[in-house]
């Protein structure tokens, strides 16, 4: 901690609850510091999160905590109602204190999954009422994925359009939590290299708010229209039982392409976006996994070509799957299944999950 940090913690810490820090070591005024920053910090994180209104248009009802993946879905997985999923990127300044004194890598602070249970709040978001909730997701909510084929087109819009939601809000919201951070940085202090208007656009554009949020207009005027003539999609039942459940919206890029659209060389387009789930499924020994886009997309074309999904054995694509399905932030696994893993397996895993959030660290050091 350098000396204006310190001389700001300090001053902090003497308004703690009235506390006297002459009274106190260096080391606990340090640790009264950090815990009046990790309660404001705390705070200003819960008013970013606020969704006033639901997300059905023309609705003014307050949301309610929106599952992601439905409660239905996450039973098949479920050891005691519990999932296990990678805790929430926001780690509290204490622990990387801890983490820091014991000589122990910040990065690996939420590195082990932990036990969830299902109707938890961080498996949700505050997206709709609780009436539009239950009517616009029926379809997937109450009926099997892929049970009738009439079926089938809306419920994998539904799928996407879940999955955007919970994106959109993310984006969307009073304030992103990248946002909340840089602001925070700024009120203790501490320059982040996101405080640098060249380092924020690049970080804006590799994001791609504004593409995303029109996928999202995209796919909520399909479900109003119930015309879902522009949406492609390939279905996979894969023979395993249910172990993972995982879902989300994405532009698939290679690492060449990252510079450009960091510089604005590369523009995307809502044609670029592509929604993945991987999903318990009926009966007991399945899982399925439903990839969709618009169409006419060449980017969601090359994604599957370039994963030889269709080229693949079952077992070749139920690999492929599983490495897609942990790149999501939005990833629960079974317990009972993750235990039995190897210890090469579990990291293997892990390795993918954080990759994702480790490129976009790196994207905020620039």
């Amino acid at each position: 901690m350098s000396k204006h940090t310190k001389r700001h913690a300090t001053g902090r810490a003497r308004g703690v609850n009235g506390v006297n820090v002459k009274k106190l070591s260096w080391r606990e005024a340090e640790r009264q510091a950090l815990k009046f920053l990790d309660e404001e910090l705390r705070q200003e994180r819960e008013e970013a999160r606020q969704n006033a209104t639901c997300y059905y248009q023309g609705c003014t009802t307050p949301p309610i905590k929106s599952h992601i993946i439905s409660r239905k879905l996450l039973r098949r997985i479920a050891e005691n109602n519990q999932v296990l999923t990678w805790s929430s990127a926001e780690t509290s300044l204490i622990e990387m204190a801890d983490a820091i004194d014991a000589g122990q890598p910040v990065e690996q602070l939420n590195i082990t999954p932990k036990l969830v249970g299902i109707g938890d709040v961080q498996l949700t978001d505050p997206l709709f009422c609780h009436t539009h909730d239950e009517r616009v997701f029926a379809q997937i909510d109450n009926k099997e994925i892929a049970s009738r084929s009439a079926f089938i087109p809306k419920q994998v819009l539904l799928l996407a359009f879940r999955a955007l939601c919970s994106l959109s809000y993310q984006l969307s919201s009073h304030q992103s939590p990248t946002d909340t951070i840089l602001e925070f940085s700024r009120k203790i202090g501490y320059t982040h290299s996101l405080h640098r208007a060249e380092n924020y656009v690049r970080h804006h554009r590799f994001m791609a708010k504004e593409t995303m949020l029109a996928v999202y207009e995209r796919y909520e005027r399909m479900r109003r229209s119930g015309d879902y003539s522009q949406l492609a999609y390939s279905m996979y039942v894969v023979n395993i039982p249910p172990c993972v459940a995982s879902t989300y919206a994405l532009i698939p890029i290679v690492d060449e392409e990252k510079e450009a659209i960091m510089n604005g060389t590369l523009q995307l387009s809502p044609q670029d976006a592509v929604s993945f789930s991987f999903l318990p499924h009926e009966p007991q020994t399945n899982s399925i996994c439903v990839i969709s886009w618009l169409k006419g997309s060449e980017r969601a074309q090359q994604f599957i070509i370039a994963n030889r999904i269709n080229a693949l054995s079952e077992q070749e694509q139920l690999a492929i799957f599983f490495e897609r399905a942990f790149e999501s932030p939005n990833v629960y696994m079974s317990p009972r299944w993750w235990n039995s893993l190897s210890e090469e397996k579990r990291a293997e895993y892990t390795r993918i999950h954080f990759t994702t959030v480790e490129e976009h660290d790196k994207l905020a050091r620039l």
